[in-house]
């Protein structure tokens, strides 16, 4: 696992795409960008720049906001 920041976000319409800046265990560090895409049921459609890891995020039920349930589409 990962910890991210966002170095860079634009919105277009429904669609937010961001630049990353990802500390991995190790000392790695890694860049990419991800896009988030507002579907009509509210889930975000996430897709990461290589295409390795798309998702379906779901927010979860109850109070927290930074907790999302994740449908995975990986390949």
């Amino acid at each position: 696992m990962a910890s991210c920041t966002i170095l860079n976000r634009r919105r277009d319409g429904r669609a937010f795409q961001v630049h990353l800046e990802c500390r991995m265990p190790g000392d790695l560090t890694i860049m990419g960008d991800a896009t988030f895409i507002q579907r009509d049921d509210n889930a975000l459609d996430f897709d990461d720049q290589d295409h390795t890891s798309p998702a379906v995020l779901h927010k979860c039920a109850g109070n927290t906001a930074a907790a999302a349930g994740v449908e995975s589409h990986g390949r």
